[in-house]
């Protein structure tokens, strides 16, 4: 039983040296070395970051917003009173059950007489309110 334990204990030393002695290893434990593998890992790391957050979200211009909303409601020829990229959700259903059917990236655009819930991912309207 010692002798098997002998054995063990010095293939995992001549494994461990091989490891420690691999040209890989010498090159990221060079202290040089190691500082642009860190700036790397890190830089990967923030590229994620970006990208993740970034592929939730699309950005689209007000311009852009009205004249889709246009094509499947009679909008008025004045500028809208704001449009609105809805972020929280949850919070307007609790104000109104006008919201019931919002999502978040939904945009609300107001107008002194209507009122509309655009929803951009499906290209459709949600809710319509007309004020005389």
């Amino acid at each position: 039983m010692k002798k098997a334990i002998k054995n063990l204990n010095k293939k995992a030393k001549n494994i461990s040296g091989k490891i420690s002695k691999s040209k890989c290893f010498k090159f990221i434990c060079n202290k040089d070395h190691l500082k642009y593998f860190a700036v790397i890992i890190i830089l990967v790391f923030i590229g994620f970051l970006v990208y993740r957050g970034l592929s939730n979200s699309v950005v689209v211009s007000q311009s852009e917003i009205i004249r889709r909303v246009s094509k499947h409601v009679d909008l008025p020829n004045t500028d809208p009173l704001s449009v609105v990229r809805v972020d929280n959700a949850e919070n307007l259903r609790k104000q109104s059950y006008f919201y019931d059917n919002i999502n978040e990236g939904d945009y609300i655009v107001a107008y002194r007489t209507i009122v509309v819930i655009y929803d951009l991912r499906n290209d459709k309207i949600t809710r319509v309110t007309r004020s005389k």
